[in-house]
């Protein structure tokens, strides 16, 4: 028999499905030695810290695309950012636009892209056309 750690309690059985009641509803009740006990304050303790950081990790993926997409936002100036999301087709395989050129913006109104490999060219030319930034090259 298994020990398994449940949200209200710690109970031996034998299928393994952990319990979340006072009783397992699979066991019927019926736990083989007939033993069910209150969780200890290390086990809520133990429990807290692990759903306390499974939550401050999703919150984290969440500011971080948050902020991300708060970056692409268009208000009037350009910015590098703005370019971020544009994948190229290099080669037969979707590359991200920062990985073949390095963007700058020498103003507020243009961007300057300067490819490190000059035969991506027409390549990044085209997918920029084809987002849907509203973008054309000049």
């Amino acid at each position: 028999m298994d020990l398994k750690l449940g949200y209200n309690c710690i109970c031996w059985f034998s299928h393994a499905q952990p319990c979340k009641m006072i009783l397992c509803p699979k066991c019927n009740g019926d736990l083989g030695a007939g033993t069910v006990r209150g969780a200890t304050i290390e086990e809520i303790e133990a429990e807290k810290s692990v759903i306390e950081k499974d939550a401050k990790g999703r919150m984290e993926k969440t500011i971080e695309t948050v902020r991300s997409n708060f970056n692409s936002i268009r208000t009037g100036r350009a910015s590098p950012a703005m370019l971020g999301k544009i994948e190229v087709d290099y080669y037969g395989s979707p590359v991200g636009l920062k990985s073949l050129a390095q963007i700058s913006s020498p103003d507020g109104t243009s961007l300057l892209l300067s490819p490190y490999d000059k035969s991506s060219l027409k390549s990044i030319e085209k997918a920029i056309v084809a987002s849907d930034l509203g973008m054309d090259s000049k």
